[in-house]
């Protein structure tokens, strides 16, 4: 989903702390663990501020990782390495939301148009979840 919006949206160059947000929200409200997940070239010789309201500026890219029960899942983690994030862990959709709001995004990515990618996200995931509890596959019944 989330590289599908990057192609059509352009969601990581500029809007990837945004679909993180939106993304946060849903894993809070199924109550799924999650950190987020921040690269920034910067920080890399000094290292990274202790807290994530301690970045001081828009950041390279956020992404997020959650941990349900048994495995851990990267979510738009883009072309980065493990090596190449920092992890925070404590961080409610509302900071993210927050850190989104108080900074300044690459202005490729169309900020008009988070209304309707928050839409979709919640429409994919509503489906797909849908399909999950039902003990439906997402493959078409023929």
């Amino acid at each position: 989903m989330c590289d599908c919006l990057n192609t059509i949206y352009h969601t990581n160059y500029g809007g990837c702390c945004y679909v993180a947000y939106v993304i946060a929200e849903i894993l809070e409200r199924e109550d799924i663990p999650f950190e987020v997940l921040v690269s920034e070239p910067r920080y890399e010789d000094d290292g990274y501020p202790d807290d994530f309201e301690d970045l001081d500026d828009s950041v390279y890219h956020i992404c997020l990782e959650a941990k349900p029960i048994k495995d851990t899942y990267r979510i738009n983690v883009g072309t980065y390495s493990e090596e190449e994030y920092f992890h925070y862990n404590n961080i409610t959709s509302q900071d993210i939301y927050n850190f989104y709001t108080n900074n300044v995004w690459n202005s490729f990515y169309e900020i008009a148009k988070n209304k309707f990618i928050k839409y979709i996200i919640n429409l994919i995931y509503d489906n797909f979840s849908s399909d999950l509890r039902e003990g439906r596959s997402n493959s078409s019944n023929t």
